[in-house]
């Protein structure tokens, strides 16, 4: 999962999400945001994945299970380390 990022009034939020495999979402709204308070100094701990970022968002683009059809759908953005890969749930 690729996540695509835009600075717009001092803050960064994500503007498009792609899969990597054809399917791609733009983001209409940043429903929600959290990030993991020691960020900063984050480390992994052996056998255990934190989650370091989370972003709910309303997507549109290709729905679940029908690709062929567009409309729009709540999702949630994770990752599990700073510059690490992203995984989508849906919402």
């Amino acid at each position: 999962m690729t996540v695509t990022f835009e600075v717009s009034d001092g803050a960064e939020r994500p503007t498009w999400v792609d899969d990597g495999g054809g399917l791609a979402w733009h983001v209409k709204a940043v429903i929600g945001y959290w990030r993991h308070p020691d960020l900063g100094r984050y480390r992994f701990v052996p056998g255990h994945r934190a989650e370091a970022q989370r972003w709910h968002l309303t997507v549109v683009g290709p729905l679940p299970g029908r690709p062929s059809l567009i409309g729009e759908q709540e999702v949630v953005l994770r990752t599990f380390g700073e510059g690490m890969s992203w995984y989508m749930d849906l919402g």
